[in-house]
């Protein structure tokens, strides 16, 4: 069995919503026990989002999720297993004490990205606009602006997805604003990459 082994996390602070809520971005250096570097017993490391929003966003979203594998043994940290109310308790600590700023997280991870992604069959349905809404809102605003660029991965299926670098505040609190909901059950439709 594999198990996710979670060594560092950080925080770092990104503007606010349109409550006035600090917005966080939740990093995560982890790696998997069965999966080790080529030319040493090294586990393979590597950092992550884990999420982005407010406080109650990340604690209740993607925290609450991973520690309900903690549970079960499929999340654990480097010097062992831990149980789900102290994992959410340490990322309660680092999300009120430990958070650094923006800019930090623009230097060490300077090539991040913020990413909205469709389906392929939602594309369909936009393009022939037999899907309305705000989804053709959100799918024009961004198929018509010269900041988010256009690419087509195979990732699940083919996903068209508009990308654009992340390089002050303001575009962390753009990609919180946009409208969205989940292309897919597993797959939420808003995203940062490092």
């Amino acid at each position: 069995m594999s198990t996710n082994i979670e060594f560092q996390r950080g925080a770092f602070r990104a503007g606010r919503d349109r409550y006035g809520h600090p917005i966080f971005i939740a990093v995560a250096e982890t790696g998997s026990n069965n999966v080790l570097e080529a030319y040493s017993d090294r586990i393979s490391r590597d950092w992550d989002i884990v999420g982005f929003g407010s406080m109650t966003d990340l604690i209740t979203g993607p925290i609450m999720t991973i520690a309900s594998l903690t549970e079960g043994g499929m999340h654990r940290y480097q010097n062992g297993d831990t149980k789900p109310e102290n994992y959410i308790a340490n990322w309660r600590e680092t999300l009120t004490n430990g958070v650094m700023d923006f800019e930090k997280f623009l230097y060490q991870f300077p090539d991040a990205r913020a990413v909205v992604r469709f389906g392929e069959n939602e594309v369909e349905d936009l393009e022939s606009r037999t899907r309305l809404g705000w989804d053709v809102e959100l799918y024009e605003l961004l198929s018509e602006s010269d900041e988010w660029e256009r690419e087509v991965e195979d990732y699940f299926g083919k996903t068209v997805c508009f990308s654009k670098p992340l390089q002050v505040v303001e575009d962390v609190e753009e990609l919180l604003e946009l409208p969205s909901k989940k292309y897919s059950p597993s797959q939420e439709r808003k995203s940062i990459h490092i």
